[in-house]
């Protein structure tokens, strides 16, 4: 039986994981060693030989402060991984930590395949820089055309694929709410799937609604293990809410990439909202201020570019989007209520571009014609 070992740390992408492992067991049965949260073992048959549900962070300070926590993530994992001695070894999301924990693993003698579906963006990556990143890995399956000729630059096999989030069946719609206001008009409130979405982004959403109660209705759709999280912002913000069953708003704000796309892909206006520390903010000034770049995304104004996903798919600054501390988030919303129409036109031109015959839906066949991934003995 094959052997496969996995490496996430986010809700999203264990999501997107279970699809890629499904692709493959049509094909090939296997045993699974997942370093994941406890969601994935819970969906999938698999041991979990590391619990990496507190090791992602947005942005190079919040990473700082896990670095210790990452160090021993890498070292407890290639320890691990030298004993079981995998046949395919996936690598999904998580940027910078698993082009590191790959780099362990190479240097320490592993040399099965590696897969690396969602890898970093490309973006403020010179060509030497993107050489350097895809060095240990052997296959990368990417989400979009702007990171397909970036990859392919680096001479690694590399394969556009669809995104599970485009084929997924559910609707968001209608969904429970924790809701405050009394104004006639709805907006929703997307607090993401991670701890870092909620407790850093959240409170800086609610500062700007509250003053906004008596003409609008807001509805905070709270991802389920980080309810305790919202409420307690709640608490400390003097909000009181109800819950509602809610079938439909006029515009969103959302603070999760994830839902970003689930957005667009269900054509609802909204505006994308992100926090920055004024670290980072520099940091990513300069980095992208370079000439030599293989992709450089579209300006957003003449501070930044944009950040958001649909801007940069579209190549143009369309979809309203808000960088706290430095820009103010309610005219954005106000932006949302008055150009539904353009936003529902964009939105239906990146589901067209993300949907075309160029993306691979089979990931089982397409692994499995690309890499070398003979069965052992399970002991």
């Amino acid at each position: 039986m094959l052997k496969i070992a996995l490496f996430t740390a986010e809700r999203s992408a264990e999501e997107i994981s279970l699809k890629l492992l499904k692709s493959i067991e049509k094909i090939q049965p296997f045993k699974l060693y997942a370093a994941s949260s406890d969601f994935l073992t819970e969906k999938a048959d698999c041991e979990m030989i590391y619990d990496t549900s507190k090791l992602s962070a947005i942005g190079l300070v919040k990473s700082i402060q896990k670095v210790l926590a990452v160090t021993n993530y890498i070292r407890t994992v290639s320890e691990k991984i030298k004993d079981i001695n995998p046949d395919i070894l996936i690598f999904v999301d998580f940027g910078g930590t698993n082009v590191r924990l790959a780099k362990k693993l190479r240097s320490i003698g592993v040399k099965s395949p590696f897969i690396y579906l969602f890898p970093p963006g490309p973006w403020g990556k010179t060509q030497d820089e993107m050489n350097n990143m895809s060095e240990p890995f052997d296959l990368f399956l990417v989400p979009y055309k702007f990171y397909l000729n970036a990859y392919k630059s680096t001479g690694k096999k590399t394969f556009l694929i669809k995104n599970p989030i485009l084929d997924d069946e559910k609707r968001i719609f209608p969904i429970r709410a924790l809701t405050f206001g009394k104004g006639k008009t709805n907006i929703g409130i997307f607090p993401g799937s991670r701890p870092q979405e909620v407790d850093w982004i959240m409170p800086f959403v609610l500062d700007e609604c509250i003053n906004k109660q008596r003409d609008f209705t807001f509805n905070i759709f709270p991802f389920g293990p980080l309810e305790k999280n919202i409420f307690k912002i709640l608490i400390s913000k003097n909000i009181n809410v109800e819950e509602r069953t809610v079938k439909r708003v006029d515009a969103s704000i959302a603070t999760s990439g994830t839902m970003v796309l689930r957005l667009v892909n269900e054509k609802m206006p909204f505006v994308g909202v992100y926090r920055i520390h004024p670290w980072d903010f520099w940091f990513y000034k300069k980095k992208l201020e370079k000439s030599n770049q293989v992709f450089i995304p579209p300006k957003y104004n003449e501070k930044r570019i944009c950040f958001l996903l649909p801007n940069i798919l579209l190549g143009e600054n369309i979809f309203p989007e808000v960088l706290f501390p430095y820009e103010n988030m309610w005219d954005r919303v106000e932006y949302v209520l008055k150009n539904q129409q353009l936003l529902l036109d964009a939105s239906e031109k990146i589901i067209n571009e993300l949907s075309d015959e160029t993306y691979q839906k089979d990931l089982g066949n397409l692994i499995f014609s690309n890499i070398h991934a003979k069965p052992q003995p399970l002991f």
